[in-house]
């Protein structure tokens, strides 16, 4: 579990006061919304870089029911968001060590990869029994032939993830894509997605994962977000913004 120092002098900083001034509400809301924008902030931008996030998005992240550009002006105005890089000020003070943590985990569990990258595996049939053969290769029963292993695992998952799931093809091409662009495909996270299809349409779905792929932000719960904010605002292609290709939802162009 991921966690951030909050200080004591929050309460009494200048910055904090500055933002309940701007925003026109109490201390403990003011810094309700800063703790909120800040644990959401570790999961979905843990460097603190906000520039490729809306500030709607940042709005509904705090769970500020107001103006959205209000919002992230105030804290850019208070001091809490640098205004030229549009980075938390600060960040790497209170997110340092947590990012420190998360890059050492990936350098080892990449080591550990490597180290075993040419291991052997040892493998029983009609014709080696027993036999220790390359780890890259698989010995395919219904032919009597070694097979390369990368590729029928390749093969398994796509079955497994369309065919074993009971799903059609265009949905088994999202699971991918969230395999791909995001991680593991949960049985939980099967069944938002497959929500999401029905209620926003696979083409919609497969966009929003690429955008929150090119945000850098990989969970479910970001690219539910896009969904929402587009549903909530519309989808801009050129100077229009346009419906979903079923017609699922209601949104009316500029």
């Amino acid at each position: 579990m991921a966690w951030i120092q909050s200080h004591q002098s929050l309460g009494t900083h200048r910055k904090t006061k500055a933002l309940r001034r701007l925003l026109k509400i109490k201390n403990p809301t003011a810094i309700g919304h800063l703790h909120l924008l800040w644990w959401w902030c570790l999961d979905n931008t843990p460097d603190g870089d906000l520039s490729g996030i809306d500030d709607a998005d940042l709005a509904e992240a705090a769970e500020w029911q107001g103006d959205p550009k209000k919002f992230v002006d105030s804290l850019v105005e208070a001091g809490f968001i640098d205004e030229n890089s549009r980075k938390l000020h600060d960040w790497g003070d209170y997110s340092g060590k947590m990012l420190e943590r998360r890059i050492r985990n990936k350098e080892r569990q990449n080591e550990f990869r490597m180290k075993h990258r040419n291991s052997y595996v040892t493998v029983t049939s009609p014709l080696r029994n027993g036999a220790r053969v390359d780890k890259n290769r698989v010995y395919n029963t219904s032919s009597n032939i070694y097979i390369d292993a990368a590729r029928e695992r390749e093969n398994n998952d796509q079955e497994k993830t369309a065919g074993a799931a009971g799903v059609d093809e265009k949905t088994g091409e999202v699971f991918r894509a969230y395999e791909n662009n995001v991680g593991m495909l949960t049985p939980i996270v099967s069944g938002q997605i497959t929500g999401a299809i029905a209620e926003y349409t696979d083409g919609w779905v497969m966009d929003a994962i690429t955008e929150a792929a090119n945000h850098n932000v990989r969970n479910w719960r970001y690219i539910q977000s896009i969904l929402e904010r587009w549903k909530r605002e519309g989808r801009k292609t050129g100077k229009k913004l346009v419906a979903a290709e079923s017609g699922k939802i209601n949104i009316w162009p500029e």
